[in-house]
């Protein structure tokens, strides 16, 4: 019995040594946020300008119009109002951090470090997004008070199955930026497919329309994509488009993604490490 508690207690010593290195990871991901936060508060407040032109161009589409697709002014602008703030807090740029880091050789600092790279990144932007948060609250906010009926019919339900939601949303869309970062191993200038990847994720993922007006074609391949649910999923289930059922299938197909995604970036990083080891 003795054995068994001495050896019980250096697991736990190891576990504890081993999660807080990236409990220090999202310290420094916080630090880094406060460190620039003028430059985050002019980014959240820059939002707000594609978000009024929006606006703008729903409310001359629904002049002539009470319902578009199922959806009344009512519920787009609380669309436009939760894509803003879900879009600021899963959205990531964590590829062009890492491409720079393989491009400019400062990748060599992991190799020496007893720690993985992709959980070191995921853990530095989970304390950035906390961080984000101090932002994002005052902006929900204004918008609430600009908009107080967009926000009056969510449920407490919907909360719980919107936050279910997003944990996975933000996992996954990691994973899906981690994974494109690493195509760094093997073109030296990607800068400018970054930024049509960007554009057209944006567009797939439902940021600039709901996927529900796209075409019936698409509507029904995405359910099996990870556009339908990261970001776009989040929104619906918050706004109660959901049933329990459904929101369980799309976790399911979160789940699989998050599976898929995280063997994928494995094999990715070792076999980019090889390429980058032998330059």
């Amino acid at each position: 019995m003795r054995v068994l508690k001495i050896l019980s207690k250096a697991y736990i010593r190891i576990n504890e040594t081993k999660y807080n290195k990236y409990i220090c990871c999202m310290k420094t991901g916080w630090q880094e946020m406060l460190t620039y936060r003028f430059q985050y508060c002019m980014g959240f407040f820059l939002l707000f300008i594609p978000f009024a032109i929006k606006n703008c161009i729903w409310s001359f589409a629904f002049s002539n119009n009470k319902e578009i697709a199922g959806y009344t002014f009512e519920k787009i602008l609380m669309y436009n109002c939760l894509m803003l703030i879900m879009g600021s807090l899963i959205g990531t740029n964590v590829h062009w951090e890492i491409a720079n880091e393989i491009k400019s050789g400062d990748l060599s600092k992991y190799l020496a470090k007893p720690i993985n790279h992709r959980n070191y990144w995921l853990s530095k932007w989970t304390g950035n997004k906390i961080g984000q948060i101090i932002y994002v609250t005052p902006l929900f906010v204004i918008l609430y008070v600009m908009y107080p009926g967009a926000f009056n019919r969510i449920e407490f339900s919907d909360i719980i199955a919107g936050f279910i939601a997003f944990v996975l949303a933000y996992i996954m869309n990691f994973l899906i930026f981690y994974n494109l970062s690493l195509l760094s191993f093997y073109f030296l200038e990607i800068s400018s497919f970054f930024a049509a990847f960007d554009l057209i994720f944006g567009f797939l993922n439902g940021e600039y329309l709901p996927i529900a007006l796209m075409p019936e074609v698409w509507i029904q391949i995405s359910k099996f994509l990870p556009f339908n649910s990261g970001i776009y999923f989040v929104v619906q289930a918050i706004m109660g488009i959901y049933s329990w059922k459904e929101v369980m299938f799309k976790v399911c197909i979160q789940l699989g993604w998050i599976l898929f995604l995280g063997i994928l970036a494995s094999y990715s990083w070792t076999s980019g490490i090889k390429k980058y080891e032998s330059v």
